[in-house]
């Protein structure tokens, strides 16, 4: 399996769902470790608790946050 077949298997779960189950057995672990979707709520939950310790200061371009 080339490099770039290894690559796109680490960062195409579509991609490594049609390998064959041998090609699937010889790809090495991901050197960045597992990776997980997070969920909405999950989301949800992290943007409630970040923004309680924000005060927003909108300016032109963006919103800043500080304490």
């Amino acid at each position: 399996m080339s490099t770039e077949d290894i690559i796109r298997a680490w960062k195409d779960p579509e991609y490594r769902d049609k390998l064959y189950s041998k090609q699937q057995m010889d790809i090495p672990q991901n050197p960045a470790g597992t990776i997980t979707e997070i969920t909405d709520t999950a989301l949800d939950s992290l943007a409630n608790r970040t923004a309680s310790l924000c005060t927003c200061i909108r300016s032109a371009a963006s919103c800043l946050c500080c304490r």
